[in-house]
Parts: structure tokens; C-alpha cells; sequence
């Protein structure tokens, strides 16, 4: 998959899902946020949308996300706590399977932009 975006043309996307998992340690770190799976599961939280080269298969998905995970869990657990002391440890991909849904969206479109 081609990685530099500015001579990518088709995009696609993920979201990146909280689980139920997801939302016990928010609310583990902050009682005050009572964060509840329901709160999740009706999509009441955040749920960043990234965009990524567009994939031919699922292998290539997985192949790309693949190595990002901890990356992308500790840019949600910034999201929702500053303090990395109170972050699971290890974190790791196993860790972003057990708290983070992936959705893909195969077809993403620019709109707007130079036209004429």
C-alpha cells in the first residue's frame, strides 16, 4: 500500500470504536466521567475517523494497522488522560483488539477543494 498521502487517490477510512473494556477504564481512571458501556455502544463517545491509503484486501488492512496499534491506543488513552501512570501496561496489540473496534469504510470522498 502507498503511504504518501499527497500522491494517494483513493482513500479510505477506519474508526476507531471504544469497547465496553474501553470505557470501564475511563471510568476506572475518572468516576466522575460515568463513562457506561451503553454510553459506548450508543456512540456517545469520541470516535476518530483516520484515513488511510486505500487497501486491496483485508490482509492488507490488517497488515497496515498492524504495527500502529499501540500507537493508536496510547493516542486514545491521551485523548481521555493526560497522566500516562494511569495507563494499562503493557499496552499492546493485543490490548487495542481487546478495547478498540476497527470499522473500515472502503470508499472515501473529497469534497470541495479547487474547483472549477
Amino acid at each position: 500500500m502507498n503511504e504518501d498521502f499527497q500522491e494517494i487517490e483513493d482513500l479510505a477510512a477506519i474508526v476507531l470504536v471504544p469497547k465496553p473494556a474501553f470505557a470501564a477504564w475511563l471510568t476506572s481512571v475518572d468516576p466522575e466521567m460515568c463513562v457506561t458501556a451503553a454510553d459506548v455502544l450508543a456512540e456517545t463517545i469520541t470516535q476518530p475517523v483516520l484515513l488511510i491509503p486505500q487497501p486491496e484486501s483485508e490482509e492488507e488492512i490488517n497488515e497496515f494497522l498492524e504495527p500502529r496499534k499501540v500507537q493508536l491506543l496510547e493516542r486514545e488513552l491521551s485523548e481521555w488522560c493526560e497522566d500516562e501512570s494511569k495507563w494499562p501496561s503493557p499496552r499492546t496489540p493485543a490490548l487495542f483488539d481487546e478495547w478498540i473496534e476497527v470499522r473500515f469504510h472502503g470508499e472515501v470522498s473529497v469534497l470541495g477543494g479547487d474547483e472549477e
